[in-house]
């Protein structure tokens, strides 16, 4: 009953984290115009790795008041995951070419870091006004990632994504002058720190020199967005369809090998307990039947005399 018990709560568990973690049950915001929304993140996931690594455990560029947690959903609370501030906002409508974030001189060891997070391919979860940000794949508005890849590596060299060009789709709402957002992409970018002009704005050819990192250096990085927005005719109700159907999965091989693993050991534990309750009771009846054919089963209590309980006594006539 215990084992019961357990294997259902996990269950159950692990439904609801994995359902409420990417719901829709979001309360209706309405903005104005130069309304400004920051840029939250959650964690650096990889479908090769098993670890999971909070959003500042690299170098990016932190929050002017530091690190502060956003408010979680019970999806969030269950599996222990945190959404942190980031310096990327944007302002309602206004689209912006380019804006440096900051400049970063990683040294070594944080150099190395991304090297390590680029070789096992993690992806940086971002989310705006609670919708998660995609990567959509070229010539598909079906098909996408959640959140962006990190780096990338071509020729034996590692290029790490400085330059985020994000994507708002929105629609008008019932409140004249108000809007809502209902969707929002990115496309990852390299670029070299010699295209950007000063520390304010910045401006880069079509056709652009990568930024790479050299391992056991350091090295110098400039982080930078651009904002786009773009009217949708997708509804606030509707704003989840395209997340929620079918699309690319990165597939968490370590995480399938895992449960494969638990639901195979709990299996062979539940198959033990049967075997041997099963043989005791076996070898128990087999023992009772042995001793009956053999008369060597002695009967006590009421079976010594079911057998005369409907048996007239001798001379009964002289009780009546």
């Amino acid at each position: 009953m215990f084992y019961r018990c357990l294997l259902l709560y996990t269950c159950c568990s692990l439904l609801i984290s994995s359902t409420l973690s990417m719901s829709p049950w979001q309360h209706l915001r309405d903005f104005n115009i130069d309304d400004e929304i920051e840029v939250m993140a959650g964690m650096m996931t990889s479908s090769i790795a098993r670890n999971h690594y909070k959003y500042y455990s690299v170098k990016f560029c932190e929050h002017s008041s530091g690190v502060s947690d956003n408010e979680e959903s019970l999806g969030e609370i269950l599996q222990r995951e945190k959404n942190v501030a980031t310096p990327i906002t944007v302002m309602v409508l206004r689209e912006m070419h380019c804006r440096v974030i900051c400049r970063k001189v990683l040294n070594p060891v944080d150099t190395n870091i991304f090297i390590s997070r680029i070789e096992n391919e993690y992806f940086v979860d971002l989310t705006l006004n609670e919708i998660p940000v995609v990567t959509e794949f070229i010539g598909s508005d079906s098909m996408y990632d959640l959140g962006y890849r990190i780096g990338s590596i071509r020729e034996d060299r590692y290029y790490i994504n400085n330059h985020l060009d994000f994507t708002v789709k929105y629609h008008h709402s019932s409140i004249q002058g108000q809007y809502r957002i209902v969707g929002i992409s990115v496309k990852p970018n390299s670029i070299h720190r010699s295209h950007y002009e000063n520390s304010s704005d910045c401006a880069f050819p079509e056709i652009h020199q990568p930024q790479d990192l050299i391992a056991d250096n350091s090295n110098e990085i400039i982080f930078s967005y651009s904002v786009e927005w773009v009217e949708s005719e997708a509804s606030w109700s509707s704003r989840w369809d395209n997340l929620l159907r079918p699309r690319h999965q990165r597939m968490h091989w370590f995480s399938v090998v895992n449960a494969v693993a638990i639901v195979l050991m709990l299996s062979g534990v539940v198959a033990v307990i049967l075997i041997r309750i099963l043989k005791r009771d076996i070898s128990y009846y087999n023992r009772i039947c042995d001793e009956m054919s053999h008369g060597a089963f002695d009967e006590t209590g009421w079976k010594l005399v079911h057998g005369d309980v409907f048996r007239p006594p001798a001379n009964f006539f002289l009780l009546t």
